[in-house]
C-alpha cells in the first residue's frame, strides 16, 4: 500500500484538529516498483501523487492541471503552456525548468525509462532515445519561469490527453541530485506535485 503524508487542513473539524498530523492512505492495485515518474510502469503508480500539464477529468477529458492555459499553433506543431502558481510538497515553486529537466531525464537512454517511446513525435525524441542526439535537442524549452513550449515533429491528435500522464510532469532537479540513488526509493526521498 502506498502511504503518503498529506496536510489536509481544509478537512479539519476545528482549529485544535488542524495542528494534528493527518495521513492520506491510497491503496495500490499492485506492488510499486518505483515512484520515480521517469521509471514507473503505470499511471496507477504515480497518478495520485504527480500532476502534469493536464489531469483526466470526467469521461477521460483532459482538464487543467499544472497548466492554467495551453495554446496550440494552427499547424499543430507548437504547444505553449502557462503554468499556474503551484509548489512542490517541500514548498519549492514548480517552474518551466522543472518540466524541461523532467522530459530530458525521461528520454535520456541512461535513465532507461520503460515509457520513453511515449515521447515519440516530440521534436528529436526518437533520435535522442536512440542515443543519436543529446537531450538538450528535445523539443521542449522554458520561455519564461512559468511558460513551457513544446515542439512536435508531427501533429499528435491525442497529445493533450497524453500530457495528463505523470511521465510528462515536472521533476525537481535539486531533489533528485540531493538524494542520488536513494531518489524515489522511499517517500522521504521525494517531493510531489500532485
Amino acid at each position: 500500500m502506498l502511504l503518503i503524508g498529506a496536510g489536509i487542513g481544509g478537512c479539519a473539524k476545528s482549529s485544535d484538529d488542524a495542528s494534528q498530523k493527518q495521513v492520506l492512505k491510497l491503496s495500490a492495485s499492485a506492488p510499486l516498483d518505483t515512484i520515480d515518474i521517469s521509471k514507473a510502469t503505470g499511471y496507477g503508480q504515480t497518478g495520485n501523487i504527480f500532476e502534469s500539464f493536464y489531469r483526466l477529468g470526467k469521461d477521460g477529458k483532459a482538464t487543467p492541471g499544472l497548466a492554467k492555459s495551453g495554446k496550440v499553433s494552427k499547424d499543430g506543431l507548437t504547444w505553449t503552456f502557462k503554468l499556474r502558481n503551484a509548489k512542490w510538497s517541500n514548498g519549492d515553486k514548480i517552474t518551466a525548468d522543472d518540466f524541461v529537466y523532467s522530459w530530458r531525464r525521461s528520454i535520456d537512454p541512461k535513465t532507461e525509462s520503460p515509457y520513453a517511446y511515449l515521447f515519440s513525435g516530440v521534436k528529436n525524441a526518437d533520435e535522442i532515445a536512440a542515443g543519436k542526439l543529446s537531450t538538450d535537442k528535445l523539443g521542449i524549452k522554458a520561455l519564461e519561469k512559468n511558460t513551457v513550449q513544446v515542439e512536435l515533429d508531427k501533429p499528435i491528435a491525442y497529445f493533450k490527453v497524453l500530457l495528463a500522464y505523470p511521465l510528462f510532469g515536472p521533476q525537481n532537479q535539486k531533489v533528485i541530485e540531493k538524494y542520488g540513488k536513494k531518489y524515489a526509493t522511499r517517500s522521504k526521498y521525494m517531493v510531489y506535485s500532485g
